[in-house]
C-alpha cells in the first residue's frame, strides 16, 4: 500500500484536515459541527453522556506509538497471529466514540466503499457473531503496513494501526493538541475574548431544560426575541440566562461553577466555557 493512501486516510478520511480548518476559523458558526465534518470518520460521532458530562464535540484521538497499545485489550485479543502482525506496526489510533449508531448494515458498505476508494490493494474481510443477543460484525482492511478494524455492535470499537512518516504523525498530533486546548478553554483563553458581548435573561422560560428537547433553530429564534443587556466580565450570570456572543452567536447558560459557566450555543450544537464574575 502506498504511503499516499495512508496519508489521505489520516488527513481526509479520518478528518484531521477538517479539524485543522475548524481551528483556523474556516467553519461558519451557523454550520453544525457534524455537517462541517461530513464525509469524515469524525462526523460519525453522536453527542452522548460520558461521566456525567454531555459530549457534544467529537473525540479527536492522538496518534500513539504502538508500545502504548501492547498492554491493552483490543479486538484482536483472541487472534494471536494477527495481533502479532498488528503490533509490529509503529503507530495506532484507537477510539470508542466513532461510528455510533452504525450497525452491521451501515458499517459493511462503508468499509467496502473505503476499501474501493483508498485501499484497493489491501485485503477486506468481515466476520459476524452473536454478542449479548445482538449480531456483531467485525470489518477489517489489512495490508503489509496498514490495519483497520471496526466493530459494529453496541460498543462501536474502531482502531487503526499503520506505518508512516514520523513527520506526518508530528503534524497531525500538533492539530490534535490544539483541538484539545480549544475544548479545555483555559482561563487565559477566556480572558482574551473580546468585550462588548450581550447577555439577557428570559425569566419566564426554563431555557436550560430545553437543550436537546427542541430543534436548534427554535432555540435560536427564542433567544433572539429576548432583550439584550451589556456584558461585563465582573458581572455574574445564572443558569437559564441567554447570551449573544460575538463569535459563537446566541447561547444558553447551562451551569455555573465559580468564575466559569458552561454555555450551550444552538448554532454550533456545542457548549463553550466562559468566565464571569471575574475580578482583575
Amino acid at each position: 500500500m502506498s504511503q499516499e493512501a495512508i496519508e489521505r486516510f489520516l488527513w481526509e478520511e479520518m478528518g484531521y484536515r477538517k479539524i485543522e480548518e475548524l481551528l483556523t476559523g474556516k467553519k461558519d458558526r451557523k454550520t453544525d459541527i457534524r455537517k462541517f465534518l461530513e464525509g469524515t470518520i469524525f462526523a460519525t460521532f453522536k453527542p452522548f453522556v460520558y461521566k456525567g458530562q454531555r459530549m457534544k464535540m467529537p473525540e479527536v484521538p492522538r496518534i500513539k506509538p504502538v508500545e502504548e497499545a501492547k498492554g491493552t485489550a483490543t479486538i484482536l485479543k483472541d487472534e494471536k497471529e494477527l495481533r502479532s502482525f498488528v503490533l509490529s506496526l509503529p503507530y495506532f489510533i484507537e477510539t470508542y466514540s466513532m461510528f455510533r449508531g452504525y450497525g452491521p448494515k451501515k458499517i459493511k458498505p462503508y468499509l467496502q466503499d473505503l476499501s474501493r476508494r483508498l485501499f484497493s490493494d489491501a485485503g477486506l474481510s468481515f466476520t459476524a457473531n452473536r454478542h449479548f443477543g445482538q449480531t456483531e460484525l467485525t470489518g477489517r482492511i489489512i495490508s503489509e503496513d496498514f490495519y483497520l478494524g471496526a466493530v459494529a455492535s453496541w460498543h462501536r470499537d474502531f482502531e487503526v494501526y499503520f506505518k508512516t512518516n514520523p513527520d506526518l504523525v508530528e503534524a497531525i498530533n500538533g492539530v490534535q493538541e490544539k483541538y484539545q486546548e480549544m475544548l479545555e478553554h483555559t482561563k487565559e483563553d477566556a480572558l482574551n475574548w473580546r468585550e462588548g458581548q450581550d447577555y439577557t435573561n428570559i425569566g419566564t422560560s426554563d431555557l436550560a431544560s430545553m437543550i436537546g428537547q427542541v430543534p436548534n433553530e427554535e432555540l435560536v429564534k427564542l433567544l433572539r426575541q429576548a432583550e439584550r443587556l451589556p456584558y461585563q466580565p465582573g458581572s455574574s450570570y445564572t443558569e437559564g440566562q441567554s447570551i449573544d456572543h460575538q463569535r459563537f452567536g446566541v447561547g444558553i447558560v447551562e451551569s455555573v461553577q465559580g468564575s466559569r459557566m458552561n454555555v450551550y450555543f444552538p448554532e454550533l450544537g456545542a457548549s463553550k466555557t466562559l468566565i464571569h464574575n471575574y475580578r482583575s
